[in-house]
This record gives structure tokens, sequence and C-alpha cells, in this order.
């Protein structure tokens, strides 16, 4: 087989088993549930952030700037942590 896709609900998005996939060369299409991060507002979901790729910041829908901060691992998994103050290059883990 020279390539697999798979497709899912949102029911059975994992970070943990996406990455997996991704090791495997395994192309998934699983929409990220809409309350992922029991985020319950819905103007603060994922969604309505925007990346702003040229100073790799987001801006928040009350109009924060989000910059970024850390890398942080859950479940081997890493996740880009961004902050509403600046830490400079040399701090960040």
């Amino acid at each position: 087989v020279e390539e697999i896709k798979a497709l899912a609900d949102k029911g059975y998005y994992s970070s943990k088993d996406l990455k997996e996939c991704e090791e495997q060369k395994i192309q998934t299409f699983v929409p990220k549930p809409e309350n992922a991060g029991g985020i319950e507002n819905p103007e603060f979901r994922s969604d309505k952030f925007q990346y702003d790729k040229e100073n790799n910041c987001y801006i928040c829908p009350a109009g924060q700037t989000l910059y970024f901060s850390s890398i942080r691992e859950v479940k081997d998994v890493q996740y880009q942590v961004y902050k509403k103050t600046i830490v400079p290059v040399s701090n960040a883990v």
C-alpha cells in the first residue's frame, strides 16, 4: 500500500492517536471537537483566535496579543504555549 488515509468523526479525536498516525505516514481527517480544552465560552474557542505568522503570535477575540512562551509536552505530544506577556526566547523551555 502506497498511502493510507483515515476518516473519523470528532468523537475519535485524540492527540496521541493523531501523532501515532502521523509517525506512520497515515493521513488523517478528524475534526477537533468544538469545546476541546474545556473552553465553555464559544467566543474563546481556538477557531476564534487569529494567528499572525510574521510575528508568531495570536490575537484573541478580546483583542489581546498572545506571544509564544514555551513548548510543553503532554502524553508525548508537544504543544506551543502562547501568553499575554513576552518571554525572551532564551528563557523559553
